[in-house]
């Protein structure tokens, strides 16, 4: 625990600098974000529970402490979903879909008009 670990996505810099704060072989891992190319993301934490049911391994993954107006949250949220969806596929198959070969999901961009139907009816 207290050690650092670095996440590189092609940039020139960390994307991600995380100290550990909890580890507990085949149980625990948890990390707090403390630098790195997102600044909404410095602060929160990420935790990773495993266990055992019914015969099958479980993995719950959270990731926790973002600001209440944080812009990049559902970004964050379908990534990690893929991700995990990514690794799930790798264990069954021995194939996952890792960055950079997973599916992009920050190419879709709201319109910058607020003024759509639903918006005028209300």
């Amino acid at each position: 625990m207290g050690k650092t670990l670095e996440f590189w996505f092609s940039r020139s810099r960390a994307s991600a600098v995380m100290e550990v704060t909890a580890l507990k072989p085949d149980e625990l891992v948890q990390w707090r974000v403390i630098d790195g190319g997102a600044a909404e993301w410095i602060g929160t934490e990420l935790e990773f529970k495993m266990f055992h049911d019914q015969g099958r391994t479980v993995l719950h993954f959270r990731h926790s402490k973002w600001s209440t107006d944080a812009k990049m949250f559902p970004e964050c949220s379908m990534t990690w979903a893929l991700l995990l969806l990514s690794l799930k596929e790798f264990v069954e198959t021995g194939k996952g879909r890792p960055y950079p070969y997973d599916m992009p999901v920050n190419t879709i961009r709201l319109p910058k008009s607020a003024s759509s139907p639903v918006a005028q009816s209300a």
